[in-house]
This record gives structure tokens, sequence and C-alpha cells, in this order.
């Protein structure tokens, strides 16, 4: 059994104009959690970008 949860990531480093809800694949580095901004209580995981690409939307996201 797969058990997958949407999270909150900040991305940094040269992130452009991408508009909300975009579907993307991020290559970056781990950059530690943003412990000032929680989501829930959660600290943020930190990823700084490398390279960002827009990528189509899959047919049915919440597929297992």
């Amino acid at each position: 059994v797969l058990f997958r949860s949407p999270i909150r990531v900040a991305i940094t480093g040269s992130v452009g104009g991408h508009p909300a809800n975009s579907w993307l694949t991020i290559t970056g580095t781990y950059a530690g959690v943003d412990k000032k901004n929680l989501d829930g209580g959660d600290p943020i995981p930190i990823v700084h970008a490398e390279s960002i690409t827009s990528i189509k939307p899959p047919t049915n996201p919440y597929e297992n």
C-alpha cells in the first residue's frame, strides 16, 4: 500500500512566474526547513531550485 498526501514546500532560487496550481517538475537541493512559517504546526521543507519545468496535469491527479 502506498500512502500519499500533499505537502507544502518552499522553493527558492530562480522560480520564475508560474500561475497558482501549476504542475511543475522541480530539480534542486534540499535546503533545510522554514521553522518561522509553519504549515499546520509543522516546519515547511525548503528546496533550492536548479531547474523548474511546467508539465501537463495528469488525467487523474488522485489516481493510485
